[in-house]
């Protein structure tokens, strides 16, 4: 019988007895549990189908969890497996462990709703000794069909979604298709390839015509991809590791086929990787993805997933798709603290200029040519559209400043971004003297490592009244057209609360999670971090609250966990008594951080859950003896075990530190 979310089974009391930290031989308990990969990786809306996943340290699995419904699951058992260890083919970082055995596969049932919402659906297994780390899964709407496990070419019809793996070094998948003259077929990736370094590519496309030639009647002759060929595309937040996004080849391919007949596309892993938690999902149809059929994209989106900016502790690249609205001031000032109550200011006590600026309304604008060099006078609330075409165009504008005025210049490239396009903002003075721009340059490595980068938003306080002119570019003079089309907007500063994040454990100066649930025993407790990012001048402070915790559970402040300074500091490195970027200006790109320690406390006679539960956390800005509305921290999933189940805390190894 299905539950919705989660089967246990009915042997449920015999693993929950006791098992001590420490055994009768003296060793330490097994660590938490670990899922590796899920195949296959996606299912069909109303459809019901088995899965399998692998993993580490899962004896006594009893169940599966979803943390949103749309999916509900039924435990079927779990195997002990035995494998070798997969040969090396790529070292790509002496820190990054390509490979893990699987000790376990848990054989479970999906049953995926008719109303199930396209997207990453994020689960987990449970054990006697807590629940593993999320997996996620992909839920579509077109049909799904598993790779054959044979040689050669399996044909498949478009539109459809095929569930592979790459199981060994070198492997390439083959799926042959009909196409018809001047018929345009759209290909789309979604991996889970266990690659753990921001800078690598993971899955890799090829499309043939299979034309043969007068020596080998089976040669293939290889297509051109009519997309960009790189992009940076966005990490799932269960894999991230101090980075937001990696390098994808050909993220979304297309092709237009000049004659009708039979093509093959090959899946393969980047460099060539493989071992069975290699899985992926390839879809081909002759329609483009929209939003119902895009693969990779959360289902139930985090409110609590802000990006204002580009952040050195939590690196972004690509971040210029972030929307911007003409709306913009006012959800930036739901952000912040309103005005004392009453009916606005104090008798004879004038209004600031923050707070003036939460009602200005933000003026659309879209260029027009020519403005390369003079370009019109614009408001300073003012959102601009505008497009880099041709190559080496450049598009100008005006602007009227006052002395001791702080402005936000921010920029969103709603087609073509980094490495594409990357938007280069300069602005000049009266005098014709370059006053400021938007590349920031920062400090890494042993201290003579600079990174420079185009950034998405710039703060600047301008020194003296006058009109200010303005250049938007792309950085090189090789590109243009109609993708390079940018929306700039000029804008008051809102002293506001920014990103906001919870982080249980870091690695090292990034905002990388060492583990990303809460598994306590009575009497247990486990800090975790908030980080603030106070952004244009918020000077107040920030308070935390959960919801929906288990019984006998609390949150309570703690004394700063010992990686606090290294999260505040990886906003702006100072090497060797270096300034990060625009010496005395480092809020120009970077906002001022603030941490708040935290702890989950269990009493020592909470009681055992069974099953995890999702604890919503909040965040509150204060200013003075005011406070702004609740914002969204949020979820953190925590269970609680029975006395004696919990991993020994000096066993194991973060399971992100690869």
């Amino acid at each position: 019988m299905f539950k919705i979310r989660l089967l246990i089974a009915s042997s449920l009391l015999f693993f929950l007895g006791d098992s001590r930290a420490v055994d009768d031989s003296g060793k330490a308990a097994p660590k938490e549990p670990k899922t590796l990969s899920v195949f296959p990786l996606g299912g069909q809306r109303g459809t019901t189908i088995e899965v399998s996943v692998r993993g580490q340290h899962m004896e006594g699995t009893y169940a599966a969890w979803f943390e949103r419904d749309g999916v509900e699951v039924r435990f079927l058992g779990l195997e002990e497996i035995r494998e070798a260890a997969p040969d090396e083919l790529v070292v790509r970082d002496p820190q990054a462990k390509q490979t893990e055995l699987a000790g376990h596969r848990a054989r479970l049932q999906f049953r995926i709703g008719e109303d199930a919402r396209v997207g990453l659906h994020r689960f987990r297994v449970v054990t006697p000794r807590g629940m593993s780390n999320a997996l996620n899964f992909q839920v579509v709407s077109d049909p799904v069909v598993l790779e054959r496990d044979a040689e050669g070419q399996q044909a498949v019809q478009a539109p459809v979604v095929i569930a592979g793996t790459t199981q060994t070094n070198g492997e390439l998948d083959l799926y042959s298709f009909q196409a018809e003259e001047g018929e345009q077929f759209h290909f789309q990736t979604f991996t889970s390839f266990p690659i753990y370094i921001p800078y690598s590519a993971e899955a890799e496309l090829n499309l043939y015509a299979p034309t043969g030639s007068w020596f080998d009647p089976d040669r293939l002759l290889r297509l051109p991809w009519e997309s960009r060929p790189l992009s940076w595309v966005p990490v799932l937040q269960s894999r991230r590791q101090g980075w937001g996004a990696q390098f994808a080849v050909f993220p979304m391919p297309t092709h237009r086929f000049k004659k009708a007949g039979r093509y093959l596309v090959s899946m393969g892993s980047f460099l060539g990787e493989g071992n069975p938690d290699f899985v992926y999902l390839l879809r081909i149809s002759t329609e483009p993805p929209d939003s119902s059929t895009i693969m990779g994209q959360p289902a139930h989106p985090d409110p609590a997933d802000w990006l204002e900016r580009d952040s050195g502790a939590y690196a972004q690249h690509g971040a210029f798709h972030q929307p911007l609205e003409s709306d913009r001031l006012k959800v930036l000032a739901a952000r912040s603290v309103g005005p004392a109550s009453g009916t606005g200011a104090a008798e004879g006590e004038a209004e600031s200029p923050h707070e003036a600026a939460r009602d200005r309304v933000v003026s659309q604008l879209k260029e027009q040519e020519p403005n390369d060099s003079k370009g019109p006078e614009v408001p300073t609330a003012v959102l601009l559209e505008g497009t880099i075409d041709p190559p080496g165009d450049v598009d100008s504008y005006r602007f009227r400043a006052k002395a001791e005025e702080g402005l936000v210049f921010e920029v969103e490239t709603p087609k073509a971004a980094p490495p594409q396009f990357n938007p280069w903002i300069r602005v000049w003075n009266p005098e014709g003297e370059e006053v400021f721009n938007n590349i920031h340059f920062e400090y890494g490595g042993d201290g003579d490592d600079v990174s420079k980068s185009t950034e998405r938003k710039t703060v600047f306080t301008f020194q003296k009244d006058g009109i200010y002119r303005l250049q938007i570019r792309d950085l090189t003079s090789r590109r243009g057209g109609s993708d390079l089309a940018y929306r700039l907007m000029i804008r008051p500063t809102i002293p506001h609360v920014g990103r906001v994040e919870y982080v249980l454990g870091v690695k090292g100066r990034r905002l990388g999670p060492t583990t990303d649930r809460v598994n306590l025993e009575p009497g247990q407790s486990k800090t975790f971090t908030v980080v603030c990012d106070m952004e244009e001048g918020f000077e107040g402070g920030v308070a935390v609250s959960a919801e929906n915790l288990p019984s006998g559970v609390r949150v309570l402040p703690a004394t700063p966990a010992p990686y606090t300074d290294s999260l505040l500091l990886g906003a702006y490195y100072f090497p060797m008594g270096l300034e990060s970027g625009n010496i005395g200006d480092i809020t120009r790109f970077r906002p001022v951080r603030k941490g708040v320690t935290m702890a989950f406390v269990a009493d020592a006679d909470a009681t055992a859950t069974g099953m995890p539960q999702l604890v919503r956390l909040w965040a509150q800005p204060m200013s003075g003896d005011r406070t702004g509305a609740r914002l969204p921290l949020g979820q953190v999933p925590i269970m609680m075990l029975a006395t004696g189940q919990s991993a020994a805390a000096a066993e194991g190894k973060k399971e992100y530190e690869q």
